[in-house]
């Protein structure tokens, strides 16, 4: 006897579309990034904790100058720019402006039949759209669609005002002006995103010439991905990288009024001219090589040095004219008691003294503070363990031991 059985058919496994892989990533990467409240107004949006509005420019003059966008690009405000480029056909515009100098050719001729005195405003543009044509013609130039939008960020709609009004009294200075996107402050935002979806459809007709002056080629910062960190740029907050290194001369000089501290540390080296002969010398040696030939002499409560040492420095006038200029004054401060060590967890040290400045990331911000308000935990830059040459920057998390002290040195 034979027994059989049915064989049971496995259930089919759905496959999965690379399509479906594509929708569950955009619906993860929405979740991620959208807001957690959304409100639209006529002429705000609140974005979560913060207050958005956008503009768009509707009327430039007859010249822009090189850099006039600048200032705005460069304010020290939270705020985003867009500017879409359109590119226009050459043949299709050529129609309309041979159709525009007709029409403005038969008002200026109206015009004189009737006895009138020319009209500066008609001949300007006829010339004006004369030219066009001709550098049209002859592939100097071309037209674009360009729109431009700015979409400003606040924590409240006063200081947004505030914000507005400043943008606005910069651009309507070189007779620019702007305009809030009424009822489409939706259409606004989505339009300054990074998604290059310009769904304002707001241009104004620019040809090659003004629109290159609106790119931001001009900017306050001096910067770089490697370098030495200098100090903060007052104007925006960014950081001044520089490797002055790199250059073909590396030399660099310190300008700075009476008075300010421009005391440098005595292995610095300094170029000296003396009895006609110039070498290069570290500053601490010349100053006491100065006291021990003419005497030590108190210059002020915390200087001592000797007046007249009889030798000469390179120096700057104020036209920025460079030549050899007497030394007056060679002279040494006593240097303090007590020094702070700072140690980061990369296992870097940092030596200073309690009144010297240093850069702190702080809540998110970079600020100048003194060694002695630094707190544990806290970040600052030191450069990285490479040769000068390719010297950079990072940030790492200190630990401070204000026990640490250095007896009196010079």
């Amino acid at each position: 006897m034979a027994l059989f059985s049915k064989k049971e058919e496995s259930p089919k496994m759905s496959a999965i579309l690379p399509e479906d892989i594509y929708e569950e990533g955009v619906r993860q990467l929405r979740e991620v990034i959208a807001p957690s409240a959304l409100q639209i107004a006529p002429k705000n949006l609140h974005l979560g904790e913060k207050v958005t509005r956008t503009f768009f420019v509707i009327s430039y003059p007859r010249f822009l100058a090189e850099g006039w966008f600048s200032p705005v690009i460069n304010l020290d405000k939270v705020f985003d720019i867009s500017i879409y480029v359109h590119p226009v056909d050459t043949a299709t515009v050529m129609r309309k402006l041979q159709k525009k100098v007709a029409e403005i050719q038969s008002q200026i001729a109206t015009r004189e039949e009737k006895g009138l005195v020319r009209d500066p405003l008609l001949e300007t543009a006829y010339h004006d759209v004369e030219q066009l044509r001709d550098q049209l013609q002859q592939a100097r130039e071309k037209l674009f669609d360009v729109g431009l939008y700015i979409t400003l960020y606040a924590d409240t709609e006063d200081e947004l005002t505030k914000v507005e009004s400043e943008i606005k009294s910069i651009l309507e200075s070189r007779l620019i002006f702007v305009k809030p996107a009424l009822f489409q402050q939706e259409q606004g935002f989505k339009t300054v995103i990074p998604t290059a979806d310009d769904q304002l459809a707001i241009h104004t007709k620019l040809n090659s010439s003004p629109l290159s002056s609106l790119f931001p080629f001009i900017s306050f910062d001096l910067t770089s991905d490697k370098g030495i960190l200098y100090g903060i740029n007052r104007h925006n907050a960014g950081l001044v990288l520089f490797d002055r290194f790199s250059l073909e001369n590396y030399n660099s000089v310190v300008f700075s009024k009476a008075g300010a501290g421009k005391s440098i540390e005595k292995n610095s080296p300094v170029l000296i001219r003396k009895n006609g002969k110039v070498s290069l010398e570290k500053i601490g040696a010349v100053i006491e090589n100065s006291i021990k030939k003419n005497g030590l002499e108190k210059i002020d409560a915390d200087l001592e040095g000797v007046v007249n040492p009889g030798f000469e420095v390179w120096s700057f006038d104020k036209e920025l004219r460079g030549s050899w200029s007497p030394v007056t004054v060679a002279a040494r401060k006593e240097a303090p008691k007590d020094y702070y060590k700072f140690h980061s967890k990369s296992g870097r040290e940092v030596t200073t003294t309690g009144d010297h400045n240093m850069l702190v990331l702080r809540n998110g911000q970079i600020v100048v503070t003194k060694s002695t308000d630094i707190r544990k935990g806290e970040y600052i830059p030191v450069p990285k363990p490479q040769k000068a040459l390719d010297d950079q920057h990072q940030l790492y998390k200190v630990n401070i031991d204000k026990s640490f002290q250095i007896k009196n040195t010079q």
